[in-house]
């Protein structure tokens, strides 16, 4: 299910039983210097990918962990399981300093602190028995919580970037709901044509992606979602119809996509970006004389020109056993 950091040919013994382990699970510290993995085997380990070495194993679940994170300014890991066990781990230390436990207990598929300046300290679980919980995870009390708001698995979740109590979550009931914790209230739901098994807001807070179990991304705005069956802005179809179990945008981007479609987006709104005028961009054409039109030879080699000046704006999404990047 997962390639570990290629280890040093002197450190073999560093990797341990690790690499027969399954993964399930990986998170990246804020500055992608570590790489926290865990699964099959009941912990957590943390990489040091520049020195492609495992620097750290986070002991203390029992059992399978589906879920780890890291928190907004990498001080801890929350990790989580099959057994609802969530345990914190100092980043530095290596030592477990807290142990949560959602009500009833239940296993944890989805575990994320919030990116919001003003919440980081937010943490939140989806559950198996279709239940989101938030905790304040400075003093591992409960903010919020949404008892059975999925009719079935809660599978993922994904705080909102630009407001601080929002949330949305994703479950096997095909719905997507978004989650008010100051009011601990489901104020909108999204019904979709599938299993949701993963989603991620883009950093805009506006731009949702949604992988279900056909193997499909579906984008929308969330500025135009006014109905419960609202249509995505497009489709993304992966390499195989097997469930898109993760999504990841590109972090702080400042460039704006293209309006490219590649040939496996579907129902995609054309968003166009203006070619250039060349003419209003050099010299003005005297009084009474002919405007020069571009050939169509010309064109081409400014829109080349302009391809080679902006990258494609991309988002990572994987399905069982493969990841993917692909161009929005």
């Amino acid at each position: 299910m997962g390639r570990l950091p290629e280890l040093a040919p002197d450190e073999p013994e560093r990797a341990g039983s690790a690499m027969a382990e399954s993964i399930s699970c990986i998170a990246f510290s804020k500055g992608s210097r570590y790489l926290a993995t865990a699964g099959s085997g009941s912990t957590v380990k943390v990489w040091d990918l520049k020195r492609k070495v495992m620097v750290k194993s986070l002991s203390g679940h029992t059992e399978r962990v589906n879920a780890v994170t890291y928190s907004g300014g990498d001080s801890h890991i929350a990790s989580a399981g099959t057994s609802g066990q969530i345990l914190l781990h100092a980043q530095l230390s290596g030592t477990c300093v807290g142990e949560i436990i959602a009500e009833p207990a239940s296993g944890v598929n989805a575990l994320q602190y919030s990116t919001h300046a003003l919440s980081r300290h937010l943490l939140a679980a989806a559950s198996d028995n279709g239940s989101v919980h938030v905790w304040d995870s400075t003093v591992r009390s409960l903010r919020a919580q949404f008892l059975d708001v999925h009719t079935a698995r809660a599978t993922s979740l994904a705080f909102s970037p630009s407001a601080a109590t929002t949330l949305v979550s994703g479950g096997l009931d095909k719905r997507v709901q978004w989650l008010d914790v100051a009011t601990c209230s489901a104020v909108h739901t999204l019904l979709v044509e599938a299993p949701v098994t993963s989603v991620a807001i883009k950093g805009d807070g506006v731009t949702l992606a949604c992988g279900i179990s056909s193997g499909k991304i579906l984008v929308y705005d969330l500025r135009q979602v006014g109905s419960s069956t609202a249509r995505p802005l497009s489709v993304l179809r992966g390499q195989a119809a097997k469930p898109v179990t993760a999504l990841h945008w590109q972090a702080h981007s400042s460039i704006q996509p293209l309006s490219l479609v590649p040939p496996t987006v579907e129902q995609s709104h054309e968003r166009g970006t203006p070619m250039r005028n060349t003419a209003a961009d050099g010299p003005r054409t005297p009084p009474g004389s002919t405007a020069h039109m571009p050939s169509v030879d010309e064109m081409k080699e400014e829109l080349r020109r302009k391809l080679e000046e902006r990258k494609m704006e991309t988002f990572a999404f994987r399905h069982h056993g493969s990841a993917c990047l692909s161009p929005l």
